[in-house]
């Protein structure tokens, strides 16, 4: 937060910290999976992308 003020206005810090400390109140884990055979099948279907899919999946 600190560095937060350094760089933010005071004037307009208080949306920031409220925006920060929403972060802080959050609770829960977001879990992102690749499925493989989607990927593969999308590789398979277009050629031309088939090395930009496994970038593009993550």
């Amino acid at each position: 937060m600190q560095g937060l003020r350094a760089i933010v206005p005071a004037d307009k810090f208080a949306p920031t910290e409220a925006k920060i400390n929403s972060f802080a109140a959050g609770i829960g884990t977001i879990v992102f999976n690749e499925d493989q055979q989607t990927i593969a099948s999308l590789q398979q279907q277009f050629p031309s992308y088939t090395e930009q899919f496994s970038i593009w999946s993550e």
